[in-house]
């Protein structure tokens, strides 16, 4: 991997890591977990809304452990991200190191369109809201004289529609080796408007992406261990449309229709699919054993 900026940006982190399944735009709602050590991501369609999801990698050259685990349905996405590294200079000279990244998130697809015979091919614009909940925890350990360290949990979240990013938030943590701790960006309810024409169809497009990293230096005849964590569930609610306006700003009776049939106009309720805690059982393992290597390294 790439060495990141010496000075940490949150922009960096979610520019890096974008590995989402390739899609086309039809109407679809995944789940996905990538680690990308492995070079692939685990992805489950609407049609098996429920997961679990798990992807796991571990190099056995530097003991660099990155896992993603999530669950979901249309309505509710639940999950975690994990990076664990363990990396010994036994050199005269420092390195930079890199770590994997982990990520888990969900993806919608759809097709929308507003109608309204006495309008056809007119401008209409439309107002919606959703909520994103996401909470990062960060852990580091870097032993000795370290320093320069990094832990970084970070998400984003991304609706676009008609060709209009409509909400673009991210957010997070990032921990540092005196444990001094940076957050950036809120979630919360996120309002927006969309210009439309009656008639037309309209293609939506909303992706939630959680992602864990760590990178720094490491000093010579030294070492680093650490973790980094984001956690998230009831992650992202649609909470419908809640007008629909002509060109004059007046409001409109309308009918919608979707290519998924979900009726997007109401808001989708939270449906609890957990994340079994045995999901990161072999997580733990790994963990172990990326600590062992770096206690015996």
């Amino acid at each position: 991997m790439s060495r990141l900026p010496d000075r940490f940006s949150p922009l960096s982190l979610i520019a890096l890591a974008m590995f989402l399944p390739a899609t086309g735009h039809t109407s679809t709602f995944e789940v996905f977990a990538c680690a990308p050590l492995t070079g692939t991501c685990q992805d489950t369609p609407l049609s098996h809304p429920t997961g679990p999801l798990l992807a796991t990698a571990l190099d056995p050259t530097s003991g660099n452990l990155a896992q993603a685990g999530i669950s979901g349905n249309l309505g509710h996405v639940n999950g975690s991200t994990r990076v664990a590294v363990s990396v010994t200079n036994n050199s005269d000279f420092p390195i930079y190191f890199s770590s994997n990244v982990a990520q888990a998130g969900s993806r919608w697809m759809d097709s929308w369109t507003i109608s309204a015979p006495a309008l056809t091919g007119t401008a209409g614009t439309l107002s919606g809201s959703v909520v994103v909940d996401a909470a990062s925890l960060v852990s580091l350990s870097a032993p000795g004289d370290y320093e320069g360290a990094l832990a970084v949990a970070g998400w984003s979240f991304r609706a676009d529609g008609g060709g209009f990013n409509v909400v673009d938030a991210t957010g997070g943590r990032q921990i540092d080796k005196a444990g001094n701790i940076q957050s950036y960006g809120d979630p919360g309810t996120f309002n927006f408007q969309l210009q439309f024409i009656y008639g037309q169809q309209i293609d939506w497009d909303m992706i939630f992406r959680a992602t864990s990293q760590i990178y720094g230096p490491v000093a010579e005849n030294s070492g680093l261990f650490g973790t980094a964590d984001v956690l998230f569930q009831n992650t992202i609610q649609w909470m419908g449309i809640s007008s629909v306006l002509d060109a004059n700003g007046q409001p409109v009776d309308f009918s919608f229709s979707s290519e998924s049939g979900v009726d997007w106009t109401q808001p989708i309720p939270l449906q609890a699919v957990p994340l079994p805690a045995s999901v990161w059982l072999l997580g733990s393992g790994l963990l172990a054993l990326v600590a062992r290597r770096y206690r015996t390294g």
